[in-house]
């Protein structure tokens, strides 16, 4: 594979067809490859997307889209290595399934637009997607401050590997989703999250700096109503089993927005100090900074049966 290579204007067209396997190509065009939404059921697999395509190097809107053993390299402008988005302009496609891609070395240097994967966007956050990310490995995921950006609801990301990189992972939007199993390692990446009824469990996440090793988010809205893009606080979740370790605050409750989060069970951690609060920020009704283990007095957040560790 990797002989046939599309460049300049050149592109593949799957309008209307489906289980057909993409395999073997170098897209280093102008516009990168395209699943439309009426092509479902087709797989993208041990392709390279590379250059500096306008937009997404990869962009899926069909439902049953597997995309795997890829490799996204090597990309210096804003744009995203892989999106998800659905055919019309409030859906989301059904059930993609992303495993075992390398994600490699995005370089964009903005503030946002540098996704390695974009599942979904504001206004697509209400939208069932079902879909599953696992198994992939982001090395120097540098394009932006987030690495995998969910912004749809009722999806699993699991058993990824981020390293050496600025990207965490995110739950920007959305409901939903289970993230499990996923290790990442050095640079400034972590977990943040946002929206409600997430279950993030068995993480690792180990020397991060600058950063916190997990966000539990507060908002500008409560609850979102409109499918904007204003943050949501991240209500009736739960972070259980997590390992996390790193120079800055290990768990911080994003106060600083005009709604903090709440009906939040943060339990059975490993924190793992060097000097800075185990957990920080305003939860329940106010308590700025806690060491945990700890059982906040308010029910509706509970901090429990944490180890911490100093080091």
């Amino acid at each position: 594979g990797g002989q046939a290579r599309f460049t300049g204007a050149g592109g593949l067209d799957l309008t209307g067809v489906s289980h057909v396997v993409v395999q073997g190509f170098v897209f280093d065009n102008n516009d990168g490859l395209t699943v439309p939404g009426d092509a479902a059921a087709n797989r993208v697999t041990r392709n390279t997307f590379q250059g500096n395509p306008s937009g997404a190097s990869l962009t899926v809107k069909a439902d049953d889209t597997e995309v795997d053993h890829n490799t996204f390299q090597n990309r210096t402008s804003e744009g995203v290595y892989l999106q998800a988005v659905g055919a019309g302009s409030k859906d989301m496609p059904q059930r993609v399934h992303v495993h075992h891609n390398y994600f490699y070395n995005h370089q964009f240097k903005g503030d946002n637009g540098g996704e390695s994967i974009r599942f979904g966007l504001s206004g697509r956050q209400h939208a069932v997607a079902n879909g599953l990310i696992e198994y992939n490995l982001f090395n120097k995921a540098d394009g932006d401050s987030e690495a995998i950006s969910v912004k749809s609801s009722n999806n699993v990301v699991r058993y990824n590997t981020i390293i050496n990189s600025r990207g965490t992972l995110s739950l920007r939007h959305g409901w939903n989703t289970l993230v499990e199993g996923n290790i990442l390692i050095g640079g400034t990446t972590g977990i943040r999250f946002f929206g409600n009824n997430h279950t993030i469990i068995n993480n690792v996440v180990q020397d991060t700096s600058n950063t916190a090793a997990m966000e539990v988010g507060g908002g500008e809205v409560r609850d979102d109503t409109t499918s904007g893009t204003n943050h949501e606080a991240a209500d009736h979740c739960v972070v259980a089993f997590n390992t996390l370790s790193g120079s800055s605050n290990l768990i911080w409750f994003n106060s600083s927005k005009p709604y903090p989060p709440s009906d939040t069970t943060i339990a059975d951690n490993v924190l793992l100090g060097k000097g800075t609060a185990a957990g920080k920020g305003t939860y329940s009704h106010g308590t700025s900074q806690v060491l945990l283990p700890y059982v906040v007095g308010d029910a509706t957040t509970v901090l429990t049966r944490n180890t911490t560790w100093p080091t």
